[in-house]
């Protein structure tokens, strides 16, 4: 039987998608399509140990708020970075978000896709990033502009900030993030 270029096309579409809903163990395939957070975190922790990769954005697409929630809340979902990543692309729960982002486990990737929300409701989130050890300079460095007083404090209270930084942020408006910027660079001249 020969097979057209369409045909065969449509054959490896077709595999492939069974590829990524599947991962060819039943048992692990029910653990993941759970909507509760420690079959997910069981079967995320077995797919890790038998090498085998998860596809995070399909395996979250379905699960609730709840269970994202409590995969965060977790010690063994705190600890999958990757997975904190991809929760933050989809959470809208907001103490879901500052638990990622006060997360020292989180991803820097993460920290800086969060340092760029936006919004009052999110000005105490970032103020997470910007206090997080593993928010890269870059993002420290631009957040030392945000509107946000709590957002710069947070900055100013950093002794791996630059000098340059710090003496920008003397001349806050904000008495707090002065104080707190005079108080960093008063400890890294001792």
């Amino acid at each position: 039987m020969k097979l057209t270029t369409k045909q065969l096309k449509q054959i490896i579409k077709e595999e492939l998608r069974l590829l990524t809903e599947s991962t060819g163990m039943p048992e692990l395939d029910n653990l993941l399509e759970e909507d509760d957070a420690e079959s997910l975190i069981q079967g995320l922790e077995l797919a890790d140990v038998l090498g085998i990769s998860i596809n995070y954005q399909s395996l979250l697409a379905n699960k609730s708020r709840q269970t994202l929630k409590a995969i965060v809340r977790s010690p063994s979902g705190s600890q999958m970075p990757e997975l904190l990543h991809h929760i933050a692309k989809v959470a809208t729960d907001h103490v879901t978000l500052v638990r990622i982002a006060s997360n020292p486990a989180a991803l820097p990737k993460t920290l800086v896709m969060m340092g760029d929300l936006e919004g009052v409701n999110m000005a105490n989130i970032v103020a997470r990033v910007a206090k997080n050890p593993n928010t890269p300079m870059e993002t420290l460095i631009k957040l030392s502009k945000h509107k946000s007083w709590f957002v710069r404090s947070g900055i100013a209270g950093r002794d791996d900030v630059p000098e340059a930084i710090l003496k920008d942020l003397l001349g806050d408006r904000v008495p707090i993030v002065k104080r707190y910027a005079q108080e960093t660079l008063n400890r890294k001249e001792t």
